[in-house]
């Protein structure tokens, strides 16, 4: 009984991978985002107004990385990015970098909903206006798309070159 049980316990310890955590298989992605993000978190508390400087994050994460990293099997690796965007808005340009960050996605959304509801009846060429209607809410609701899957992506991530050029190009369109 007891011995069945110590040998169970030997066999399931015995089951699991031995050696480093790069070579076994290393610590979940989601994980090592969590203690990322909270790091990103202690530096926008340090420097609430304006942020530790722009493009700074891989200098001051180090300064308030979390202890629980040192446990990863990416204890090593240099972040330069919170694998977040907004936390990385915050970290590296605090309140006020992340409020205008957000009121251009607010002013993107107050002017681009209201024009999906106009009534282009109102005109006195109805067919023709009806037409145009029509192909302007299909484009404003494929931009519309894009930029929601855009700010789904950077919070889960960050944003490269590209992605970061439709971010002010889509308003702009």
């Amino acid at each position: 009984t007891l011995e069945g049980i110590s040998k169970t316990a030997k066999v399931e310890e015995s089951a699991k991978p031995q050696g480093p955590a790069l070579e076994v298989g290393g610590t979940e992605s989601g994980a090592i985002r969590k203690i990322v993000w909270k790091g990103a978190i202690e530096i926008a508390k340090a420097y609430p107004l304006f942020g530790s400087g722009v493009e700074t994050f891989a200098y001051s994460y180090y300064r308030f990385r979390p202890v629980e990293h040192n446990n990863t099997s990416e204890w090593d690796f240099l972040y330069n990015k919170a694998h977040n965007e907004y936390l990385n808005y915050l970290a590296n340009t605090g309140f006020v970098g992340l409020g205008t960050y957000m009121l251009m996605i607010g002013l993107f959304f107050t002017n681009v909903i209201p024009n999906l509801f106009r009534d282009p009846l109102q005109h006195s060429k109805k067919m023709l206006k009806q037409v145009q209607h029509d192909r302007d809410n299909l484009l404003i609701i494929a931009l519309l798309a894009a930029y929601i899957s855009i700010l789904i992506s950077n919070f889960f991530g960050f944003s490269v070159v590209v992605v970061g050029l439709y971010f002010f190009l889509i308003p702009a369109f």
